[in-house]
Protein backbone atom coordinates (compact mmCIF):
# COMPACT_ATOMS: atom_id res chain seq x y z
CA UNK A 1 0.00 0.00 0.00
CA UNK A 2 0.91 4.03 -0.24
CA UNK A 3 0.13 6.44 1.88
CA UNK A 4 -0.96 9.78 0.77
CA UNK A 5 0.02 13.24 1.77
CA UNK A 6 -1.80 12.84 4.74
CA UNK A 7 -0.89 9.47 5.70
CA UNK A 8 -3.70 7.89 5.36
CA UNK A 9 -2.75 3.72 3.51
CA UNK A 10 -3.86 4.01 -0.20
CA UNK A 11 -4.52 0.41 -1.74
CA UNK A 12 -5.82 -0.17 -5.00
CA UNK A 13 -6.40 -3.42 -6.61
CA UNK A 14 -7.35 -3.45 -10.69
CA UNK A 15 -8.21 -6.13 -12.33
CA UNK A 16 -7.80 -6.20 -15.50
CA UNK A 17 -8.01 -9.14 -18.00
CA UNK A 18 -6.11 -9.07 -21.19
CA UNK A 19 -5.75 -5.60 -21.53
CA UNK A 20 -2.58 -5.24 -20.70
CA UNK A 21 -0.58 -3.23 -23.16
CA UNK A 22 2.45 -5.62 -25.09
CA UNK A 23 5.45 -3.83 -25.66
CA UNK A 24 6.03 -2.60 -28.70
CA UNK A 25 8.87 -4.04 -30.70
CA UNK A 26 10.30 -2.27 -33.66
CA UNK A 27 8.19 -2.91 -36.54
CA UNK A 28 5.98 -5.28 -34.80
CA UNK A 29 2.30 -4.22 -34.08
CA UNK A 30 0.52 -6.13 -31.68
CA UNK A 31 -3.08 -6.55 -31.88
CA UNK A 32 -3.90 -6.03 -28.05
CA UNK A 33 -2.05 -2.65 -28.46
CA UNK A 34 -4.79 -1.18 -30.52
CA UNK A 35 -7.15 -2.80 -28.33
CA UNK A 36 -8.13 -7.01 -29.06
CA UNK A 37 -8.80 -9.10 -26.05
CA UNK A 38 -8.61 -11.71 -27.64
CA UNK A 39 -10.62 -14.05 -25.09
CA UNK A 40 -12.94 -15.92 -27.18
CA UNK A 41 -15.72 -13.73 -26.82
CA UNK A 42 -15.41 -10.29 -27.41
CA UNK A 43 -15.48 -9.62 -31.42
CA UNK A 44 -11.82 -7.84 -31.81
CA UNK A 45 -12.89 -7.20 -35.61
CA UNK A 46 -12.13 -3.17 -34.67
CA UNK A 47 -8.57 -3.32 -32.85
CA UNK A 48 -7.32 -5.74 -35.63
CA UNK A 49 -8.07 -3.42 -38.26
CA UNK A 50 -6.60 -0.63 -36.70
CA UNK A 51 -3.57 -2.61 -35.82
CA UNK A 52 -3.09 -3.21 -39.68
CA UNK A 53 -4.01 0.27 -40.54
CA UNK A 54 -1.58 1.85 -37.82
CA UNK A 55 0.98 -0.51 -38.87
CA UNK A 56 0.59 0.94 -42.49
CA UNK A 57 0.49 4.20 -41.01
CA UNK A 58 4.00 3.69 -38.60
CA UNK A 59 6.01 1.73 -40.73
CA UNK A 60 5.88 -1.92 -38.97
CA UNK A 61 5.98 -4.84 -41.04
CA UNK A 62 4.04 -7.26 -38.67
CA UNK A 63 0.55 -7.75 -36.91
CA UNK A 64 1.52 -9.90 -33.95
CA UNK A 65 -1.32 -12.09 -32.30
CA UNK A 66 -1.26 -13.29 -28.88
CA UNK A 67 -2.10 -17.15 -27.92
CA UNK A 68 -5.77 -17.61 -27.85
CA UNK A 69 -8.83 -16.71 -29.60
CA UNK A 70 -9.20 -13.81 -31.44
CA UNK A 71 -13.29 -13.50 -32.42
CA UNK A 72 -13.54 -11.24 -35.48
CA UNK A 73 -17.53 -12.50 -35.50
CA UNK A 74 -18.90 -11.96 -39.05
CA UNK A 75 -16.37 -8.71 -39.98
CA UNK A 76 -14.02 -9.83 -42.87
CA UNK A 77 -10.57 -8.93 -41.60
CA UNK A 78 -8.66 -6.76 -44.81
CA UNK A 79 -4.95 -7.48 -45.34
CA UNK A 80 -2.83 -4.59 -46.61
CA UNK A 81 0.16 -5.17 -48.66
CA UNK A 82 3.50 -5.56 -47.53
CA UNK A 83 2.43 -7.21 -43.78
CA UNK A 84 3.06 -10.11 -42.30
CA UNK A 85 0.43 -11.36 -40.05
CA UNK A 86 1.85 -13.59 -37.03
CA UNK A 87 0.64 -15.95 -34.20
CA UNK A 88 2.39 -17.38 -31.37
CA UNK A 89 2.90 -21.06 -32.45
CA UNK A 90 0.80 -24.11 -33.78
CA UNK A 91 1.24 -25.50 -31.02
CA UNK A 92 -0.66 -25.67 -27.50
CA UNK A 93 -0.77 -21.89 -27.24
CA UNK A 94 -1.84 -21.29 -30.81
CA UNK A 95 -3.36 -17.88 -32.39
CA UNK A 96 -6.41 -18.23 -33.31
CA UNK A 97 -9.00 -15.97 -35.66
CA UNK A 98 -12.64 -17.06 -35.06
CA UNK A 99 -15.29 -16.06 -37.42
CA UNK A 100 -18.80 -16.52 -37.59
CA UNK A 101 -20.39 -15.21 -41.01
CA UNK A 102 -20.98 -16.26 -44.29
CA UNK A 103 -18.01 -14.55 -46.45
CA UNK A 104 -14.32 -14.62 -45.87
CA UNK A 105 -11.76 -14.34 -42.57
CA UNK A 106 -9.01 -13.01 -43.92
CA UNK A 107 -9.03 -10.78 -47.24
CA UNK A 108 -6.31 -9.47 -49.75
CA UNK A 109 -7.86 -7.76 -52.20
CA UNK A 110 -6.14 -5.79 -55.04
CA UNK A 111 -8.04 -4.40 -57.69
CA UNK A 112 -5.23 -3.46 -59.70
CA UNK A 113 -5.17 -6.05 -62.55
CA UNK A 114 -1.77 -4.88 -63.75
CA UNK A 115 -0.20 -5.28 -60.08
CA UNK A 116 2.33 -7.47 -60.36
CA UNK A 117 4.86 -7.83 -57.28
CA UNK A 118 2.22 -5.84 -55.25
CA UNK A 119 0.63 -8.25 -52.67
CA UNK A 120 3.87 -9.21 -50.44
CA UNK A 121 1.58 -10.52 -47.64
CA UNK A 122 2.91 -13.48 -45.20
CA UNK A 123 0.57 -15.34 -42.94
CA UNK A 124 2.40 -17.45 -40.32
CA UNK A 125 1.61 -19.42 -37.26
CA UNK A 126 -2.71 -18.77 -37.18
CA UNK A 127 -5.17 -20.48 -37.16
CA UNK A 128 -8.49 -19.48 -39.02
CA UNK A 129 -11.51 -21.31 -38.43
CA UNK A 130 -15.37 -21.04 -38.44
CA UNK A 131 -17.50 -21.00 -35.38
CA UNK A 132 -19.69 -23.80 -37.78
CA UNK A 133 -17.85 -26.96 -37.69
CA UNK A 134 -18.53 -27.83 -41.12
CA UNK A 135 -21.91 -27.34 -43.66
CA UNK A 136 -24.16 -24.14 -43.20
CA UNK A 137 -24.16 -21.19 -45.82
CA UNK A 138 -20.62 -20.20 -45.74
CA UNK A 139 -20.00 -19.11 -49.49
CA UNK A 140 -16.14 -17.85 -48.54
CA UNK A 141 -12.55 -19.01 -47.90
CA UNK A 142 -10.54 -18.93 -44.71
CA UNK A 143 -8.12 -17.00 -46.20
CA UNK A 144 -9.02 -14.84 -49.80
CA UNK A 145 -6.66 -13.67 -52.01
CA UNK A 146 -7.53 -11.44 -54.85
CA UNK A 147 -4.60 -10.08 -56.84
CA UNK A 148 -3.10 -9.33 -60.38
CA UNK A 149 -0.29 -9.80 -62.17
CA UNK A 150 1.78 -12.11 -60.27
CA UNK A 151 2.42 -11.37 -56.00
CA UNK A 152 4.08 -12.77 -53.84
CA UNK A 153 2.30 -14.69 -51.02
CA UNK A 154 3.37 -17.07 -48.28
CA UNK A 155 1.30 -19.16 -46.13
CA UNK A 156 3.20 -20.97 -43.80
CA UNK A 157 2.06 -23.13 -40.76
CA UNK A 158 -1.77 -21.98 -41.32
CA UNK A 159 -4.55 -24.34 -40.59
CA UNK A 160 -8.01 -23.23 -41.96
CA UNK A 161 -10.98 -25.11 -40.14
CA UNK A 162 -15.24 -24.85 -39.46
CA UNK A 163 -17.59 -24.16 -42.73
CA UNK A 164 -15.49 -22.10 -44.95
CA UNK A 165 -16.80 -23.34 -48.38
CA UNK A 166 -12.80 -22.58 -49.51
CA UNK A 167 -9.74 -23.23 -47.45
CA UNK A 168 -7.45 -20.67 -49.02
Amino acid sequence: STQNAGGTAITSVVSLKNTSPVIHRLGVRHVMNSGALCDGVTNDSIAIQAADTLAIIFGDTVIEFPSGSCFIGTTTINMSRGLTYQGQSMDKDRSEITYSGTGSGLRYNESNINSSGYGQVTIRDLVVRHTTASGGSNTGAGIEINAGGFSYFQINRVTVTGAFKYGV
